[in-house]
């Protein structure tokens, strides 16, 4: 019994009892192919061949698409109850709210989420301490700043004073030289 596995580039199907029909390029399957497919027993009847994109004929036997085709009505209704009653029973094969696994988990949880509270705690004291260490840093930035600004705004007031002290002086120079012009006329 050859098999292959599916290729999911083929260019076109073919089941095997009808090996005749060409694919696109107009070519049949290879003879080897086709000799298997003379002596094809019923269980190769739903085989399946394919042409992959590589050029090469594949092809695979073929699968059951549905298990209840081959069933009927009684014994799909027996299978449901089967079913119900084993998942009751995976149910009530479970522990007990009292035995000891079962607290020893709910202990091992109770211990997971303390810790994972203790960390949640450290990480918030950590957040509110980093908070505060930013705060101080603004604070003291401010304070630097606010310095920077009023010892800018003092030499700016100094340098206003002295271009005043300056102007002052040179029209009292200004001025001397102009009454010493008309003193010199008259």
């Amino acid at each position: 019994m050859v098999r292959a596995r599916l290729d999911h580039r083929f260019t076109r199907v073919l089941s095997v009892p009808s090996l005749r029909q060409p694919d696109r390029r107009g070519d049949d399957p290879p003879r080897e192919i086709a000799a298997a497919a003379a002596g094809v027993t019923a269980a190769w009847q739903d085989c399946t061949t394919y042409l992959c994109a590589c050029g090469e004929w594949r092809y695979t036997a073929g699968m059951k698409s549905n298990g209840y085709k081959n069933d009927d009505f009684n014994n799909r209704l027996s299978t449901a109850a089967n079913a119900k009653t084993a998942l009751l029973e995976k149910f009530r094969a479970r522990p007990g709210p009292d035995d000891p696994a079962v607290i020893a988990r709910r202990a091992a949880q109770a211990e997971i989420e303390a810790a994972r509270d203790v960390r949640i705690a450290e990480r918030k004291r950590a957040r509110e301490a980093e908070a505060v260490r930013l705060a101080a840093e603004q604070a003291a930035l401010a304070a630097e700043q606010k310095a920077k600004d009023v010892e800018l705004l003092a030499r700016k007031a100094e340098e206003i004073a002295r271009a005043a002290a300056r102007a002052a002086e040179a029209k009292a120079a200004r001025d001397a030289r102009y009454a010493a012009r008309t003193a010199r006329r008259r």
